[in-house]
């Protein structure tokens, strides 16, 4: 596409554009483009990467220095108050994820009372138990297994391998990423001097709009009640979800994290990777726990590391300390 064009369609993300317009045919690093490519840049320390790049287009933070860099060059750009989301937003103008067009494959098994909406697409090898309503548009891709009693709203997508347990109820948009397991029992056996007893996980999983959850991920369902994901929450690979959790709206989960059972997580929260928490602790909307750390009891918020958990500041001068030891 012209350059003019997807800063037409970039809209309120761009502030400035230079007078220079050129075709683009997709997108790159600062460092790998080629000549007929646009590339972005989040500050200063990137002037050399820009001065020497060969990319047809960059997106730039307001930074005069860096507008010069690129004029001088002879460079297309524009300049953004957000160039990592303006990038984002350019990569969806060239990048199209397979999604397969709307039917069902004679490969698949679904019960005759499940409930489908219009331009559902089925792919091979899905198994759909009975009592499962699936909304408008929603893709299912090969080899996903859906238990009885499972909702799923429209236009949500489940990769190969996904796997929904009973009455799994999933919102309006979602992505489940490939092997993803959600509402798989809880790990709830109660002692007897005759060993382990299983105690049965009558609950269910719940996810909000707009969720997206990572490849391999389990989400497990409760004793009683519900499990819960909240809208436009987004949930990294490899993460466990204990059972009875509550995760609030628009938090990141990054790889690795590890919720024991009945863990409340508030909106806008971060947890970055191997983070840990304890069953039963409640984390305060907005914090951010730094990786590896161990959420051992409940937290205010702020930004936190370590185990023991201490706030940032105090983490970073005991870590400082720690090297005068070695």
């Amino acid at each position: 596409m012209k350059f003019s064009d997807l800063a037409h369609h970039l809209g309120d993300l761009v502030l400035h554009t230079g007078s220079r317009d050129c075709e683009l045919h997709g997108v790159a690093s600062i460092t790998a483009a080629s000549p007929t490519a646009i590339s972005f840049v989040l500050g200063a320390k990137y002037r050399m990467a820009l001065a020497t790049t060969q990319a047809a287009a960059v997106i730039l933070p307001d930074n005069p220095e860096l507008v010069e860099i690129a004029s001088d060059r002879g460079l297309s750009w524009l300049t953004s108050p957000n160039p990592r989301l303006a990038f984002a937003r350019t990569i969806g103008q060239f990048y199209i994820p397979f999604r397969p067009a709307p039917g069902i494959h004679p490969h698949t098994t679904i019960d005759p009372e499940t409930t489908l909406g219009q331009h559902v697409s089925i792919g091979a090898g899905v198994t759909i138990y009975h009592n499962v309503t699936l909304g408008d548009r929603v893709c299912l891709l090969p080899n996903v297994t859906i238990y009885p009693g499972v909702t799923i709203g429209a236009g949500t997508i489940l990769h190969a391998g996904v796997t929904l347990y009973q009455d799994t109820q999933i919102g309006e948009y979602c992505t489940l990423h490939a092997g993803t397991q959600i509402g798989a029992d809880g790990f709830g056996f109660v002692q007897t001097p005759a060993g382990w007893e299983k105690m049965p996980q009558s609950g269910y999983v719940q996810l909000g709009d707009f969720v997206e959850v990572g490849a391999n991920t389990t989400i497990d369902r409760p004793a009683v009640g519900i499990t819960s994901i909240g809208l436009g929450t987004k949930i990294d690979n490899l993460v466990q979800v204990g059972h009875g959790c509550t995760i609030g709206e628009h938090c990141l989960l990054c790889g690795q994290v590890g919720l024991a059972g009945g863990v409340t997580v508030g909106d806008f929260s971060i947890l970055a990777g191997q983070t840990g928490v304890v069953d039963g602790v409640t984390i305060a909307p907005g914090s951010i726990v730094a990786g590896r750390s161990v959420v051992r009891q409940n937290i205010k918020p702020g930004q936190w590391a370590g185990d023991p958990l201490l706030p940032l500041p105090q983490w970073l001068k005991l870590a400082a300390k720690l090297k005068r030891l070695v």
